[in-house]
C-alpha cells in the first residue's frame, strides 16, 4: 500500500528457474551450497484501489536477472548423531538475495509504477525465499530424514541397529542368515531331487570343469596370472585397455513429442584402466560344489598391491534432433570418469545349476549360441539357476567412488564439484562402515531373492534356434569370408602378445611341478593317456626373436611368424630346451620316463595368406578340439614364404624310468639305414613354399577327418550310424541295431512271400503229379510224393527263409556295411603289449575297393571285381528262386542249378582278393624303444557278411540240387560204373591236391616288397599260406574250409567209393555223390589260383598306391616331384614253391571234379521204371 492506492498481486508463479555457477563446500556432517546468477522469470495478475475512485487490474510479470546480485545459499546439515551417523537432516541455513525487475502490464497505472516498484520486489523476494526454505526444511526433515535412515539401516552392522531397536523393522543379516538358508532350499527341493536326478548333469562328473580349474587354479595360478598380466601390461601393474575405435558401447534414443525433439545418446569407452592387475591372491575357477552345484571363488591383494582400483573414460555425444524432419537442432558432447578403488576384495559364489541331461549332449553350432544364446542356454536348463550364496568380503575402501565430467562449461564443472563434494561427504561418514554393508547386502536373503527372480524371468527354460535357421541368419547377414587382420593382430593386441612373449623369454628358466601333481590325465588315443608330473623349459634365453601372428599392412590377408635361436656359445652352451617327466598308460603297457626335446638353433621366417571362413566357423559343432577349431574354419592358407636356416640341428631323446637317455631318431636310422637319407631329403623337399602348403593339406584333411567322425577312424563322416569311408561312398555302422532289424524283417517279409508263391503254383498246377512241370516251391510244399504235410511246411519255409537271407546279405556286404579297413598300431617288442591301440586309418566300403582299384590304375581288377563279386552273387540267387518259385525250365533244372551253384562260387573270390591283400599290406616295422609298428588290413562287418552269403548261397544251391534229385540217376562212379582210367586219374588228382595243399601251406608263395619312402621302413617279405591266419579269424577258416576240409571230402568219397567197389547201393551211392557235390562246391582253388596269378599281381600295387594316396595325396604328389619316389607301393611277384603247389593242387581239384560231378550232368536220365526191382531206388525217390 503506497499513497493510499492499496495492490494486490494474485495468481503468481514462478519458472524458467537458471544459475550461471553453483559453489559447493563440504561441512562437518553436511553440505553448503551457493548459487550465483539466479534467473527466475514470475508472471501473474494484479488488482488496486484507493483513493475512494481509484481502482482496476491487469497483468504482472517480474524477472530475476542471472547477475551478480542474484545469489542464495543453503546448508544441509545431519543432527542426531548416533553410533557415528547422523539419523535426521536439518536445512541449517537458507537464505537468497534477489535483482527483481516488475513490469505492469497497464496504460492506466503506469505512472504509478514508480511507487510499487521497489515494495512488490522486495515482497517477491521475501516471499520466494520464504517459500523455498520452508518447503527446503519440510524435505530434509521429512523426505531426506527418512532416506537417511534407511541408509544408516543398510550400512550400520545388526548390532548396532538392535541397539536403536530397529530390529523389528529391518530384518538382522549377517552370514548366520545365508548358512542356515541352503539347508531349507535342499528341504523343499529335495523330493524334486530324488525325481529327477537322473536327468540332470552330473558336475562331479564334468571332465571339462576339472579341466578348466587345473589349467588356472594349478598349472597357472595366481603368480602365473600376475606375471602374465604385468608382461602384457609392460612390467607395469597398471594395464590400459583402449576402447573399441569408433564404435558406441551404449546406443540410445528418446523421443520428447512435446518439444519436439528425439534425443540421441551415444557412450563411447575411450579407455579402461585397471591399476593392480597383478594383485590376484587367490582364486578358484568355476568347479563342482555338488552333483547340481557350481561355486566360484576369487580374491585380490597381495603385499604389494593390496588394493584393486578400476576406472573408465567415457565421451558422451547428446545429440538434439527434429521429430518431424531429423535435422540436428543442437549437440553437446562430455567427458566422464569413475574411479573405485578396493581393498582386498574377495568374491564366493554358490550357485544351483540343472541342466537337461538330454539337452546337453544335443550338438549346437557357435553360430546357435551366437544369434539365439538365451535361447540354446535356457533350453540347456531343466529350472531357471538359483544363488544359494553369495558372500563378498572388503576389507576397505582405498580409494572412495568419483565422479568427473570433463567439460567447457563452467556450470558444469560446478556441478561436478559438488557431485564429488557429495560422494565425498559420504565417504567421509561412511567409509568405514561401506565394506560390511556391501557384504551383507550381497548376501541378505532380500538380494539373493531379487536376483533370483531375475534370473528366473531371463532364463527360464526355452527353446534353442535350429542350426538351419542360424545358418539361414548368418548367411543373411554375415559375409562368408574375412581376410583383414592389421586391424586384429595390429592394434594393442599386437602389443600384448610381443610383451608376453618378450617377458616369458626373459625369464630364462621356467619349471612347473606342483601344478602337475592335481593335473588330470590327458586321453591321448582310446585307451591312452599321459599323466604329467613337472615340465621345464630352460635355455629360452637364446631364443633372440620371437613373434607371431604378425599382419602385414600391405597385404591384409596375410600373417607371419619370424624365430630366431641363437647357437650355443663357449660363455652360454645351451640351447633351448623342453623336458617333460611323465607316465604313459596305454592299452596293456605302463612306464615313467623324461621326454627332452632341444630346438636347433637358427632362423625361421615365414608367411601365409590366411582366410576365415566365417560360416564355417559359426557352423561349428560345440565343443571342438582344438585342432578342429584350429583347422576348419580355414579357408584358405596358403604359405606364400618360408626361409630357415638352420646352423645346428635339435635333438630328442627318452629316458626311461630306470636306465639310460636314448635318441629314438638316432635309432631308427640304426634300425633302418634307408631311411633318414630318404626322409632327410624328403623333407628338404618339403622346406619351401610349395611342399609346406602340401604338408599342411594333409594334415588339415587328417584332423578334420577326426573332427566329423569317429576320433580313432580316417575318412569317415556323417551323422548318426550313417557313415562315409575313404573314397567317399557312405554305409551303415556295423552297431547299428535299426540297421539288422529292418534286414531281418525283409528276409522274414520274403520268406512269406516265397512261401505264398509256393502255394499260388499248387493251385495253379491243379490236379498235375509231374515234378517237372511244378516248381520245387510247390513240390515241397504240397507235391504229389510229400506224405507229411507238417514236415514239408517247415522243409519249405527253412529253405524259403535261406533264400531270401542270401538276397538280402548280399546287399547287405555291397551297399550298407563297411567291407574292409586298414589299421595301425605299436606294440612293446619283448611284452607284447599294445603301447598304442589299434587304430583304424583307412575304411572301406565293397564299392570303396572298387573305386580304389580304378584310382591305381586296374580297370582289370576293377570291373572284375565287381562281375565276379556282386554280379555273379545276386544272379545266382536269381537263377535259384527261377527253379525255386516257378516250373520254367523244369527239364532242365539241373543244368540251371549246377551253373547257379557255379556262380554262388565267384564270390568266394572275394577271399583270394582280400585275403592276398591283407597278407601282402600286413608288416611289422621295428622301432626305436623296442617297439614295434603294426601295420594290418582287416575284414569289418561287409565281408563277414559277404563271406557266410556266399557260403550259405552254395548251402542253398546245393539243397535246391538234392531236392531236384528225386528224377536224376544215381549210378556212375560211386557204384563202380566208370573206366579204370577215370579211376586211376581220381586217384591220381587226390595225391596232387593234397601234395599241393602242403607245399602251398607251408613254403612261400608270395614275395611282398614295399617301394617307395615306405619302402625304407618295411622289409621285403615272402608269405606262405599258414600266414593268411594272421589277417583274419573268419576268413582264414573259410580259406581252410576250402582248401582243406572241401578237398577232403572229395577224396573221402572216392576212397571210400573203391572200398565198396562193386558193392554199394544206390542210396551209398546218392551218399557220396552228395559228399563230392558239396566238397567241389566248397573248394575255391581254381578260383584262389586264378585270381591270384591272373588279378592279385597287378591290382594289390593300384590298391595300395590308391590307398595310401587317400590318406596323403600332397604328400605323395612332393614326393614324387621332388625326390622321384611315391608314398607307397607294392611289388608281388610269385614264389616258386608255393605257387607250384598251388597250381598243383589245383589241376588235382580240377581233375576230381570233372569226373565226380561234372561227367554225371551229362549221362542219360533213367525213370524210376528202370530201376532195379527192389522198392529201395524209389523209396529213396520218395525221401
Amino acid at each position: 500500500q503506497t499513497a493510499g492506492i492499496t495492490l494486490t498481486a494474485r495468481n503468481f508463479i514462478c519458472r524458467e528457474l537458471e544459475f550461471q555457477h553453483l559453489h559447493s563446500e563440504v561441512l562437518e556432517l553436511g553440505l553448503s551450497l551457493t548459487i550465483n546468477g539466479i534467473g527466475i522469470e514470475c508472471s501473474g495478475s494484479y488488482d488496486y484501489h484507493g483513493l475512494a475512485i481509484v481502482s482496476g487490474h491487469g497483468d504482472l510479470s517480474a524477472q530475476v536477472f542471472p547477475g551478480a546480485g542474484s545469489t542464495a545459499s543453503v546448508s544441509l546439515v545431519g543432527t542426531n548423531v548416533d553410533q557415528g551417523v547422523p539419523w535426521k537432516v536439518e536445512a541449517e541455513t537458507c537464505s537468497a538475495s534477489l535483482d527483481v525487475s516488475i513490469d505492469f502490464h497497464s496504460t492506466v497505472l503506469g505512472w504509478l509504477a514508480k511507487y510499487f516498484a521497489k515494495p512488490l520486489s522486495k515482497f517477491i523476494n521475501d516471499q520466494v525465499v520464504k517459500k523455498a526454505c520452508a518447503q527446503l526444511q519440510d524435505i530434509a526433515s521429512g523426505n531426506l530424514s527418512s532416506k537417511l535412515q534407511a541408509l544408516n539401516r543398510l550400512m550400520l552392522p545388526p548390532d548396532v541397529q538392535q541397539v536403536r531397536n530397529f530390529s523389528e523393522s529391518w530384518p538382522a543379516q549377517g552370514s548366520e542368515t545365508f548358512l542356515r538358508r541352503p539347508d531349507n532350499i535342499f528341504a523343499r527341493r529335495l523330493e524334486w531331487k530324488q525325481q529327477s536326478a537322473f536327468r540332470t548333469v552330473d558336475w562331479t562328473q564334468a571332465k571339462a570343469l576339472d579341466w578348466l580349474g587345473w589349467v588356472l587354479r594349478d598349472f597357472v595360478g595366481p603368480s602365473g596370472l600376475d606375471r602374465a598380466l604385468r608382461w602384457a601390461a609392460m612390467n607395469s601393474s597398471t594395464m590400459v585397455v583402449p576402447g573399441p575405435r569408433g564404435f558406441p558401447v551404449l546406443n540410445s534414443s528418446f523421443d520428447q513429442p512435446g518439444a519436439g525433439l528425439k534425443l540421441q545418446l551415444q557412450v563411447y569407452l575411450k579407455n579402461a584402466t585397471i591399476d593392480g592387475v597383478d594383485s590376484v591372491k587367490n582364486f578358484s575357477p568355476l568347479h563342482a560344489a555338488g552333483p547340481n552345484d557350481l561355486a566360484f571363488n576369487i580374491s585380490f591383494g597381495t603385499a604389494a598391491h593390496p588394493a584393486l582400483e578400476l576406472g573408465m573414460e567415457l565421451l558422451m555425444k547428446v545429440e538434439a534432433l527434429d521429430l518431424a524432419s531429423g535435422e540436428l537442432q543442437s549437440s553437446v558432447e562430455i567427458e566422464v570418469s569413475f574411479h573405485l578403488g578396493l581393498l582386498d576384495p574377495a568374491l564366493q559364489v554358490l550357485g544351483e545349476v540343472l541342466v537337461d541331461q538330454e539337452e546337453w549332449q544335443k550338438p549346437r553350432t557357435l553360430g546357435q549360441l551366437l544369434l539365439g544364446a538365451k535361447g540354446c542356454l535356457s533350453s540347456l536348463l531343466y529350472r531357471p539357476p538359483m544363488l544359494k550364496v553369495l558372500d563378498a568380503n572388503i576389507k576397505g575402501i582405498s580409494s572412495p567412488l568419483t565422479f568427473e565430467a570433463q567439460s567447457r562449461s563452467e556450470l558444469m564443472k560446478s556441478i561436478a564439484s559438488m557431485l564429488n563434494n557429495g560422494v565425498s561427504l559420504f565417504n567421509k561418514v561412511y567409509e568405514p562402515l561401506l565394506p560390511g554393508a556391501i557384504a551383507r547386502q550381497l548376501g541378505s536373503d532380500e538380494f539373493l531373492h531379487t536376483v533370483n527372480r531375475v534370473v528366473k524371468q531371463t532364463l527360464e527354460p526355452g527353446h534353442c534356434m535350429t542350426a538351419s535357421e542360424a545358418d539361414k541368419e548368418i548367411h543373411d547377414n554375415v559375409p562368408q569370408l574375412y581376410g583383414n587382420w592389421p586391424p586384429i593382430f595390429g592394434s594393442w593386441l599386437r602389443t600384448i602378445i610381443d610383451r608376453i612373449a618378450d617377458g616369458f623369454i626373459a625369464r630364462n628358466t621356467t619349471e612347473i611341478f606342483r601344478p602337475f601333481e592335481t593335473m588330470p590325465p590327458i586321453d591321448l588315443l582310446p585307451h591312452a593317456s599321459v599323466r604329467l608330473r613337472g615340465m621345464v623349459l630352460a635355455g629360452i634365453n637364446h631364443i633372440q626373436r620371437l613373434r607371431i601372428l604378425e599382419p602385414d599392412d600391405s597385404r591384409p590377408d596375410s600373417l607371419g611368424i619370424e624365430v630366431a635361436i641363437d647357437c650355443p656359445t663357449s660363455e652360454q652352451p645351451w640351447s633351448p630346451e623342453l623336458l617333460l617327466n611323465g607316465s604313459l598308460s596305454a592299452g596293456g603297457f605302463a612306464g615313467d620316463g623324461a621326454l627332452g626335446l632341444q630346438l636347433p638353433c637358427g632362423k625361421l621366417n615365414s608367411k601365409a595368406d590366411i582366410t576365415v571362413d566365417i560360416w564355417d566357423l559359426l557352423g561349428m559343432e560345440l565343443p571342438p578340439s582344438l585342432p578342429c577349431a584350429l583347422f576348419s574354419p580355414l579357408s584358405q592358407f596358403e604359405v606364400t614364404s618360408f626361409e630357415y636356416l638352420f646352423n645346428r640341428p635339435g635333438r630328442f631323446s627318452l629316458k626311461p624310468g630306470s636306465g639310460p637317455a636314448q635318441y629314438p631318431l638316432s635309432e631308427l636310422c640304426e634300425i633302418h639305414p634307408r631311411a633318414c637319407p630318404l626322409l632327410s631329403k624328403f623333407a628338404t623337399a618339403l622346406a619351401d613354399s610349395g611342399g609346406m602348403n602340401h604338408l599342411f593339406q594333409v594334415v588339415r584333411n587328417l584332423t578334420l577327418s577326426r573332427c566329423v567322425g569317429t576320433p580313432a577312424s580316417l575318412g569317415i563322416a556323417g551323422n548318426g550310424d550313417r557313415k562315409v569311408d575313404a573314397l567317399g561312398y557312405s554305409y551303415i555302422a556295423a552297431d547299428s541295431s535299426s540297421l539288422w532289424g529292418w534286414s531281418c524283417v525283409i528276409t522274414m517279409v520274403l520268406a512269406v512271400v516265397y512261401l505264398f508263391c509256393a502255394e499260388l503254383g499248387r493251385r495253379l498246377a491243379g490236379e498235375t503229379c509231374d515234378p517237372v512241370h511244378l516248381s520245387l516251391s510247390t513240390a515241397c510244399w504240397a507235391g504229389p510224393l510229400v506224405q507229411d504235410r507238417k514236415r514239408a511246411a517247415v522243409s519249405t519255409f527253412c529253405i524259403s527263409f535261406l533264400l531270401a537271407l542270401c538276397l538280402v546279405g548280399r546287399f547287405l556286404a555291397c551297399y550298407w556295411l563297411p567291407f574292409a579297413c586298414a589299421k595301425v598300431g605299436l606294440v612293446q617288442k619283448g611284452a607284447g603289449k599294445h603301447v598304442i591301440p589299434d587304430i583304424t586309418v583307412l575304411e572301406f566300403t565293397y564299392f570303396g575297393i572298387y573305386q580304389a582299384f580304378w584310382d591305381g590304375g586296374s580297370a582289370y581288377c576293377h570291373y572284375l571285381w565287381l562281375i565276379m563279386s556282386m554280379i555273379a552273387g545276386i544272379l545266382s540267387n536269381a537263377l535259384m528262386l527261377v527253379a525255386w518259385l516257378t516250373p520254367w525250365l523244369g527239364s532242365h533244372r539241373r543244368v540251371l542249378l549246377s551253373v547257379a551253384l557255379f556262380l554262388s562260387r565267384c564270390p568266394l573270390a572275394e577271399l583270394e582278393t582280400v585275403g592276398n591283400s591283407a597278407s601282402a599290406l600286413n608288416s611289422q616295422i621295428d622301432m626305436p624303444l623296442g617297439l614295434v609298428s603294426v601295420l594290418a588290413m582287416e575284414v569289418q562287418a561287409g565281408g563277414h557278411v559277404s563271406f557266410l552269403t556266399s557260403v550259405s548261397t552254395i548251402a542253398a544251391g546245393l539243397i535246391l540240387l538234392q531236392v531236384s534229385a528225386s528224377v536224376e540217376d544215381s549210378g556212375g562212379w560211386p557204384v563202380g560204373q566208370t573206366s579204370q582210367t577215370l579211376v586211376r586219374a581220381q586217384g591220381f588228382a587226390c595225391g596232387a591236391v593234397l601234395l599241393g595243399v602242403l607245399l602251398w601251406a607251408f613254403l612261400p608263395y608270395l614275395h611282398v616288397e614295399t617301394t617307395g619312402i615306405a619302402g625304407a621302413l618295411i622289409d621285403p617279405v615272402d608269405r606262405r599260406g599258414l600266414d593268411l591266419a594272421n589277417s583274419d579269424g573268419i576268413l582264414f577258416s573259410l580259406l581252410a574250409l576250402s582248401f582243406v576240409v572241401a578237398p577232403a571230402m572229395q577224396i573221402l568219397a572216392f576212397v571210400l567209393s573203391q572200398v565198396r567197389h562193386g558193392r554199394a547201393s544206390s542210396k551209398d551211392a546218392w551218399h557220396l555223390r552228395v559228399l563230392a557235390e558239396v566238397g567241389a562246391s566248397y573248394c575255391i582253388l581254381d578260383l584262389f589260383t586264378l585270381g591270384y596269378l591272373a588279378t592279385f599281381l597287378e591290382g594289390i600295387n593300384s590298391f595300395s598306391t590308391a590307398a595310401a594316396h587317400v590318406l596323403a595325396e600332397p604328400l605323395c604328389e612332393v614326393s614324387r616331384q621332388k625326390i622321384d619316389e611315391d608314398c607307397l607301393g607294392i611289388e608281388a611277384t610269385v614264389a616258386i614253391p608255393g605257387t607250384i603247389g598251388m597250381i598243383l593242387a589245383t589241376l588235382g581239384w580240377s581233375i576230381l571234379s570233372a569226373i565226380q560231378v561234372v561227367q554225371p550232368l551229362f549221362r542219360p536220365k533213367r525213370s524210376t521204371a528202370s530201376q532195379g526191382e527192389g522198392g529201395t531206388d524209389v523209396e529213396l525217390e520218395r525221401s
